[in-house]
């Protein structure tokens, strides 16, 4: 058994082959099953670690392995050689961090530290135990340490002549660049490690195809990162690692879903539960659940994307390891994140995602994401940091809230900074007004808890859009979608996209400023664009028949906007046809009543021809109909 231990071993030193390994595990585990007793604890802590590494490369998924792990944790701390104890809980700790329970490496983390500080532990052990170290840290998106040890791995493998355990920690420096779509560093690490790697070597070769696949991803070009990736799978799979085999299906999957492959990417994702079976890791299941919600998503199912992203999101938080999310899917976790905030999935724990790898906000639509500084316009105004609403006291900073309010109605972005002094400043003269205006951008960037909130460039002043979210601005860019897509007869995305715009536009733009002459504009501007796409979106529900969610769509917009009489001939038009003529001219007296109120007007001559065909249809007219009746009694 020590002769199968031992050969095992140079194929880890090699890491290169791993298939020849199961001649050497059947030996093994022949042997074992004999139940033989061992001379002394440290041949079987030879054995056992020997086996360990072996069934995590090769048979992920054999019953012997759990067994293993726990026997190979005890006898670390039997009189047996150091350096035995070095390699078997470097094993141990590469076992953790490949196919096995992530805890594992943990736990082995404390034994490799205590052993590694024996000053007889060889160079090869301890820079093993770093290499293994540093893909630990990469997987788990911890940059400094993961940069540390592999900079150790490698000083000490340069200083003896270890290339196969320096290029092992390069591979993972410049994976640590990759996951982070940073091609730049990336390439800059591959062309390292190409100077370290054997072209013959179905290992090497498969690191460098799989490299340059996902760098022709970084880089936009995922025709040519799905060639090498397919190429990479085919070497790993001649390699033998099932943990390479799975992950770089992963990969593969990310470039499918980029090219809009769905059925192949779906094919992939059954290939890596079909390979794996049993012994898929905690972070290979949430990125495939990840990687299903993705493409339902991108399919249009919303349905199906939240049961998944449900599922991914809950099983990570529960067992605590969610670092899939940022390497082989970060593609989509902006976009995913938004998705399970806006319904309302694991929202603590999504936040905390965010916040801890750094996702960036995938549009300007979500107020749900956390972004530092949120300010509403629409309807009352507010200002919220961290989403705690700002309060100010008896005497608000009306000036200094009026700059923000000018920047506001002129879009955001670019506003000139002599329009805002002369606006807000006209009666002083001169520079004066530029002087009270750098005074209130002071002040309002304290405000706003921070410098970097506002941005002046070339004499122009815009929010900054990475910490400032505003739901005008947010309603500008979600009608400006929703006009350049095609919904065409989709009755669910047409009823998603209202539900979001009414969640923005939940009143006149600025209503408390209706005395200042420069708010006008923008008020009338996004009240018409509102009212457009909200006609628009319920004209599409009832080109599909979705009569009833045609009706809420109406609804809903004149809970915002009781003026806007599209929204009542909509209701008109959908009572009529459901042959409810009776509470189609209730809606047309809360119309005339309503207009008759507060404009002094009669309805148009479009709202009048549909109500004398209703009537026609209707056994009770409207004038036997109590005026005090509303559109919500229907």
């Amino acid at each position: 058994m020590q002769i199968a231990a031992a050969i095992i071993g140079t194929y880890m030193a090699q890491y290169t082959h791993f298939r020849p390994l199961d001649r050497w595990i059947a030996v093994l585990e022949r042997n074992l099953a004999k139940q033989l007793i061992f001379s002394d604890p440290a041949t079987e802590l030879d054995v056992q670690s020997a086996l360990l590494i072996a069934l995590g490369f090769r048979q992920p998924s054999n019953p012997l392995l759990p067994t293993c792990v726990e026997r190979v944790f005890h006898l670390l701390r039997s009189s047996a050689d150091i350096n035995l104890r070095a390699r078997a809980a470097t094993y141990l700790f590469h076992y953790g961090a490949t196919t096995g329970p992530l805890e594992v490496s943990r736990r082995a983390l404390s034994e490799l530290d205590r052993v590694l500080t024996h000053p007889e532990v060889t160079a090869y052990n301890i820079a093993s135990a770093f290499a293994a170290a540093s893909w630990f840290h990469c997987l788990r998106r911890n940059a400094v340490e993961c940069l540390s040890a592999s900079c150790r791995a490698e000083g000490i493998a340069e200083e003896h002549g270890l290339i196969s355990r320096g290029k092992l920690a390069l591979i993972n420096r410049m994976w640590l660049a990759l996951f982070d779509f940073n091609a730049h560093e990336g390439n800059r690490q591959l062309e390292r490690v190409e100077r370290l790697t054997n072209h013959s070597h179905p290992f090497d070769a498969a690191t460098l195809h799989g490299a340059r696949g996902w760098i022709a991803l970084c880089e936009g070009r995922p025709e040519s990162a799905l060639t090498l990736m397919l190429k990479a799978v085919d070497y790993f799979d001649e390699a033998g690692s099932v943990m390479h085999s799975i992950n770089f299906r992963l990969g593969l999957v990310t470039t499918l879903i980029t090219l809009r492959q769905f059925d192949a990417a779906r094919d992939r994702i059954q290939q890596v539960r079909e390979i794996a079976g049993e012994s898929l890791t905690v972070w290979q299941r949430v990125a495939l659940w990840a990687g299903e919600a993705s493409i339902a998503l991108e399919e249009g199912d919303r349905e199906a994307a939240l049961d998944r992203l449900a599922l991914a999101l809950a099983f990570s938080r529960e067992c605590g390891e969610d670092f899939s999310f940022s390497n082989w899917f970060r593609p989509w976790m902006s976009h995913l994140c938004e998705e399970a905030l806006a319904a309302g999935i694991e929202v603590q724990y999504v936040r905390e995602l965010i916040h801890r790898y750094g996702f960036s906000p995938p549009t300007r639509f979500s107020p749900q994401w956390p972004w530092p500084v949120k300010i509403y316009a629409l309807g009352e105004f507010r200002i919220l940091l961290a989403d705690n609403a700002v309060q100010f006291g008896r005497k608000a900073p009306r000036r200094v809230l009026s700059v923000l309010k000018y920047i506001l109605a002129h879009g955001g972005n670019g506003v000139s900074l002599r329009q805002v002094a002369d606006a807000l400043w006209p009666e002083e003269e001169g520079d004066a007004s530029m002087r009270a205006l750098g005074v209130a951008l002071a002040r309002l960037r304290k405000l706003l808890g921070g410098h970097d909130v506002l941005w002046v460039n070339d004499e122009r002043i815009s929010l900054n859009g990475k910490l400032v979210w505003s739901d005008s601005q947010a309603f500008e860019s979600l009608v400006a979608d929703n006009d350049s897509q095609n919904f065409g007869l989709d009755s669910g995305a047409c009823a998603h996209m209202s539900a979001r715009i009414l969640s923005l536009y939940r009143g006149d733009f600025l209503a408390a400023d209706r005395d200042e002459p420069w708010a006008l504009r923008p008020r009338l501007r996004l009240r018409t664009r509102f009212v457009r796409s909200m006609a628009s979106l319920g004209t599409r529900l009832e080109a599909s028949a979705s009569w009833d969610l045609a009706i809420e769509c109406y609804r809903r917009g004149l809970e915002v906007d009781d003026l806007a009489e599209e929204f009542y001939q909509g209701l008109m038009r959908c009572y009529g046809m459901l042959a409810q003529p009776a509470k189609a001219m209730l809606v047309y007296d809360r119309l005339r009543q309503t207009l008759s109120a507060e404009l002094g007007v009669t309805p148009s001559s479009t709202s009048e021809g549909l109500a004398r065909k209703l009537q026609d249809q209707c056994p009770v007219t409207s004038s036997r109909i109590s005026p005090t009746q509303s559109v919500e009694n229907p």
